[in-house]
């Protein structure tokens, strides 16, 4: 993936093999990174993609012990 890299939606959702409205989902929710453009649109960076596919990215809250 490369330097400024971003995905729309619709993009995400392929290589997620999800449906878009899905990806959107996980975006307004935060759980998925992404950015808000044109205020409709999202846009995601590739990195946060690939770190979020990778597990590495999930916003979820944990108990602490």
């Amino acid at each position: 993936m490369g330097e400024d890299e971003y995905l729309t939606a619709e993009q995400a959702a392929e290589k997620l093999q999800l449906h878009a409205r899905t990806v959107r989902r996980l975006l307004a929710s935060g759980e998925l990174p992404g950015r808000k453009v044109g205020g409709k649109e999202w846009r995601i960076s590739a990195d946060a993609l690939k770190a979020y596919m990778e597990g590495g990215e999930k916003t979820t809250t944990k108990a602490t012990e």
